[in-house]
């Protein structure tokens, strides 16, 4: 019977998918929240489609999409795959049904498989709602001959169930909300909650989801939250059962995490992502600089930053896996005859890590280029010279200084065929390690970070 839920479950994705065709703006007030149980696993939420339907067209990815090129390029395939007129219709009857918001939250992941909620609501008519509902039924039925369908009455409301096995999946109307579950007892609590919400009792209320949450952008366009607690425990007891338990610090440090939430927002031509991680007793992390924007220009595409430790401590447990590391013992050694270790890498770099992806006009793929923040000159340096000095017998990297930056290049070792990779080179100053694929692109990056002007 799990296999029923995916197929159902499709509906609340289409539902997703159709706020690029709706067009109507009308106020609205999410609302999945308060209608889901405070102990709920984890929530994903759309929270107001027709909102997301103004603003997605505004967006770079949606620009590009509209480019005559693209449709060009696409016009082909979706003349010769009739699963593309069938989509096309599919978004077309969601577009009637005028769906608003859109969630779906998995309440418990005990026994033998998990119990979830669904739902969207909408302000078009349930007759059209019906009919969007008619051909994925009619579809369950058939992959499951043996099913039973039935029809009982809660309340006001009828709710349409269809049973296999040890399973049961209801779906009902309430108002302008349209509900599935496969806890029939969480589907009925829900139905009678449906005008003034579960209150106290509703996830809305819960103090992990609401200090999670208060950290994504307002007015968002999308939402996931998981407590941690459930799924921590699930992970550690599945671990222990295939005989890999986790090493006390490391248990330790995945019970501090509670919760974890993620927003996008659509913000005129950008989309914004916004990860929070609630662990109390960690501290407070400072924002980051992206400090890497430095090295962005007309043709970037995409930009990514983190936080590097300050310290890399490696497990005990993977101590041993490093015999299989190529020059792993070579760098350990090298690294030793300088009075450094593995640890020391935090003192030499971060805090930050980023990562430019660049795609300019009539090239064929794009370009990547990773920096790490420096910390201390000289300590890096010795790291970088351990690793370019030739590891264990292989050739020495060439070397060279340019507008006061260390340039080291990997040697053209000879094609290794299909799987044959560009020569890595790396960039060493006083406030980064550069590290790209060719000569020019470090040129254009060390060039783009003198004038200290970030593009994007």
């Amino acid at each position: 019977m799990k296999k029923v839920i995916p197929g159902v479950l499709l509906l609340v994705v289409l539902v997703v998918a159709a706020f690029v065709f709706l067009k109507k703006a009308t106020v609205h007030r999410s609302r999945a929240a308060e209608l889901v149980p405070a102990e709920t696993v984890f929530f994903a939420q759309f929270p107001d489609l027709r909102r997301s339907a103004e603003r997605w067209p505004k967006t770079a990815l949606s620009q590009i999409w509209q480019e005559k090129e693209v449709q060009d390029f696409l016009a082909k395939p979706r003349a010769s795959a009739p699963q593309m007129k069938l989509w096309e219709e599919k978004l077309e009857q969601i577009a009637r049904i005028e769906p608003s918001e859109a969630f779906i939250a998995v309440t418990s992941i005990e026994g033998t498989q998990p119990r979830f909620l669904a739902g969207f609501s909408f302000s078009g008519r349930k007759a059209e709602v019906e009919v969007m509902l008619a051909e994925p039924r009619a579809e369950l039925k058939r992959a499951w001959p043996a099913g039973k369908s039935d029809i009982s009455v809660h309340g006001q409301a009828e709710i349409e169930t269809f049973s296999y096995q040890d399973t049961t999946v209801g779906q009902a109307f309430r108002d302008d909300w349209y509900f599935i579950s496969n806890d029939l007892e969480l589907l009925h609590r829900t139905l009678d909650a449906t005008a003034t919400g579960l209150g106290s009792k509703a996830l809305a209320a819960n103090e992990l989801f609401k200090k999670s949450t208060a950290r994504l952008p307002a007015n968002g366009d999308a939402v996931l939250f998981a407590q941690l607690g459930t799924l921590t425990d699930r992970v550690v007891s599945l671990l222990v059962a295939s005989g890999q338990p986790l090493e006390p610090k490391q248990l330790a440090d995945l019970k501090k995490m509670q919760a974890v939430a993620w927003g996008t927002k659509f913000e005129d031509s950008q989309i914004r992502d916004t990860l929070f991680l609630l662990s109390p007793g960690q501290g407070g992390e400072s924002p980051l600089a992206r400090s890497t924007l430095a090295f962005t220009g007309p043709n970037s595409l995409l930009t990514y930053a983190t936080t590097l430790p300050a310290t890399f401590e490696m497990p005990a447990s993977s101590l041993a896996l490093t015999a299989f590391i190529p020059g792993f013992a070579a760098m350990e050694k090298g690294l030793a005859d300088k009075g450094l270790k593995w640890a020391d890498f935090g003192k030499a770099f971060g805090p930050e890590f980023g990562a430019v992806v660049n795609w300019a006009e009539n090239v064929a793929q794009p370009t990547t280029l990773l920096a790490i923040d420096v910390r201390d000159v000289a300590t890096a340096k010795s790291f970088v010279e351990v690793y370019t000095g030739g590891l264990a017998g292989g050739r020495p990297w060439g070397r060279e200084e340019r507008d006061g930056a260390a340039i080291y290049q990997q040697p053209v070792e000879g094609s290794a065929g299909f799987l044959a990779f560009p020569p890595v080179t790396y960039a060493l100053t006083d406030r980064f390690l550069v590290i790209g694929f060719s000569k020019p692109e470090i040129a254009g990056a060390l060039e783009n970070l003198k004038t200290g002007e970030a593009a994007i």
